[in-house]
C-alpha cells in the first residue's frame, strides 16, 4: 500500500491536466449536492421562526430538540460515512446519502407533529453532516492545483442559490393560500426531490483516479484518469498554463503528514458563531417584536450574502494563506453579529444579516478547504468527516444552551457567549499551521 501510495503515476497525471469539461461537470453535480444539503440545514432558521410564535409555537425544550435534531445526526453519521468513502470510495457515498436525505425528507414533509418532525431531521442529519465535507473531499481528489481553489469557492458560492430560493419559496408559500400554512411540508417534498435528481446525475460521474490509486485499483484509476483526460479543455483564466505550474510545490515533511490539534479545535469552535447564530436568528427576531413574515424574510436575506461573498473569494482568498481569510472573516462575524441583536434599524437589521451570511459561507468554506488540502488522500474522507463532526457537535450542543439563554437574558446575552468562541477562534487560527493552498495535495 506504501509503495501505490507514494507512486507519482497516476495522481502526477492528474494534477497536469488542464481545466477540462469533466471537472466543470463535476463541479457542477457537486454544486448541486452541496445547495440540497445547504438547503436542508438552512431550514433550521425558518423552522426556528415558525415554532416560535402562532398556533405552532414550542416550549423551549422541544424548540431545541429540533433544532439540534439533524445536528446529533451530523454528529453520528460524518465520521461514519467519511470513513466509508475513504473504503468504497466518494462517489458511492455520495449517491448513497443523497438518496437518503431524499428518504428523510419526504418523510419530514408527512410529519404530524414536532415530535415526528424532530425524528426525522435526526435522520437526515445523518446524511447531511457528511455531505459538505465529502464534496470538498472529491474537488481536492480531482481538480488541478491551481484552479482547486478558486472552482471549490464557485461551486459552494453557487450552491447558495439553493437556500436562497428555498427560503424565499417557503416565505412565498407561507403568504399565499397554501392550505394551513404548512409550507414547510412542500418545502422538504422539493428538496427530496432535487436530492433523487442529484444522486442520478452523481452516477454518471468518474470515481476520484486518486483514491482509486491509492486502495491500489490501478485499472479502475487509469480508467477513471481516462475520462478526465479524454475530455475536452475549457477556456478559464489560467487554464492554459503550463504543466509545470501544475507541479507538487516541495513543502514541510510534517506539514505534509496533515494538520495539527489546532485546525480540529477549529472545527469545533467554528459552529457556535457559523450554525447556531443564523438558526437561532428567526428567533431573535421574533422576541424583539418583528412580525413571523418579517423573520422569514430576513432569515432569506441572509441566505443571499455567501453567493456573493464565495465569488469575491474565489478571485481572492485562493492567493493568501488560508489562515488570513479565516482570521479576517472572525472578525467580520463579530462586527455584523453585534449588529444585528443591537440595532432596531430595519435595513441594518437586514443588512448584518447579508453580511453575517457571507462571511459564515466563506469562513466555513475556507476552513474546509484548508483542512482537506492538509490531510493525506489516504484517509481525507475519514479526517475531513471526523473533523467535520466535531463541527456538528458544537452546532448540537449550541441551541441546547443559547435557546434558553436567548428566552431568559435576551439576544445580548446569547451573542456575547457565541462571541467568546469567536475571538478563542481567531487565536488558534495564529496558531495553525500554514495552508497548501495552489499546491498539489498528498
Amino acid at each position: 500500500m506504501a509503495a501505490i501510495h507514494d507512486s507519482p503515476g497516476i495522481a502526477s497525471q492528474l494534477d497536469r491536466l488542464p481545466l477540462t469539461r469533466m471537472h466543470v461537470g463535476l463541479v457542477l453535480v457537486c454544486t448541486l449536492a452541496m445547495a440540497a444539503a445547504i438547503s436542508e440545514m438552512s431550514l433550521s432558521g425558518a423552522l426556528s421562526a415558525i415554532f416560535s410564535s402562532g398556533a405552532n409555537k414550542a416550549s423551549a425544550g422541544e424548540l431545541s430538540a429540533l433544532l439540534s435534531s439533524v445536528y446529533v445526526g451530523a454528529v453520528i453519521g460524518a465520521p461514519l460515512f467519511g470513513w466509508l468513502a475513504d473504503r468504497i470510495g466518494r462517489r458511492r457515498v455520495l449517491i448513497g446519502v443523497l438518496l437518503w436525505t431524499t428518504v428523510t425528507s419526504f418523510a419530514a414533509s408527512f410529519a404530524h407533529n414536532i415530535l415526528e418532525l424532530t425524528v426525522c431531521r435526526g435522520l437526515s442529519g445523518l446524511a447531511l453532516g457528511v455531505l459538505p465535507p465529502l464534496v470538498i473531499a472529491l474537488l481536492a481528489d480531482v481538480l488541478p492545483p491551481k484552479h482547486r481553489g478558486e472552482m471549490t469557492f464557485w461551486c459552494i458560492a453557487l450552491s447558495t442559490v439553493g437556500p436562497l430560493c428555498t427560503l424565499m419559496f417557503l416565505h412565498g408559500m407561507s403568504t399565499s393560500s397554501w392550505h394551513g400554512g404548512e409550507a414547510w411540508r412542500l418545502t422538504f417534498g422539493v428538496l427530496g426531490l432535487l436530492c433523487l435528481l442529484t444522486a442520478g446525475a452523481t452516477a454518471l460521474l468518474p470515481e476520484s483516479p486518486r483514491f482509486l490509486e491509492v486502495r491500489g485499483r490501478l485499472a479502475q484509476a487509469a480508467l477513471a484518469l481516462s475520462r478526465f483526460e479524454h475530455s475536452r479543455a475549457v477556456s478559464w483564466p489560467g487554464a492554459s498554463s503550463t504543466a509545470a505550474s501544475t507541479a507538487i510545490t516541495a513543502s514541510d515533511p510534517a506539514q505534509a503528514a496533515g494538520p495539527q490539534r489546532q485546525v480540529y479545535a477549529l472545527f469545533a469552535l467554528s459552529p457556535w458563531a457559523t450554525a447556531s447564530f443564523p438558526i437561532l436568528s428567526g428567533a431573535v427576531l421574533t422576541q424583539r417584536g418583528f412580525a413571523l413574515n418579517d423573520a422569514l424574510m430576513v432569515v432569506g436575506v441572509s441566505m443571499a450574502g455567501p453567493m456573493a461573498g464565495n465569488i469575491i473569494s474565489s478571485m481572492s482568498l485562493d492567493r493568501i494563506d488560508r489562515r488570513y481569510g479565516l482570521a479576517g472573516c472572525s472578525v467580520v462575524m463579530l462586527l455584523a453579529g453585534a449588529v444585528f441583536v443591537s440595532s432596531t434599524v430595519g435595513w441594518q437589521v437586514l443588512a448584518a444579516a447579508a453580511v453575517f451570511g457571507m462571511v459564515t459561507s466563506i469562513y466555513l468554506a475556507t476552513l474546509n478547504l484548508y483542512a482537506a488540502e492538509l490531510f493525506p488522500t489516504q484517509g481525507r474522507g475519514r479526517r475531513l468527516s471526523s473533523a467535520w463532526a466535531l463541527n456538528r457537535v458544537g452546532a448540537a450542543v449550541a441551541p441546547l444552551l443559547l435557546v434558553p439563554l436567548l428566552r431568559n437574558q435576551g439576544a445580548e446575552a446569547m451573542f456575547a457567549v457565541i462571541a467568546c468562541t469567536v475571538v478563542a477562534a481567531i487565536a488558534v487560527t495564529c496558531l495553525s499551521p500554514r495552508g497548501r493552498q495552489r499546491q498539489a495535495v498528498a
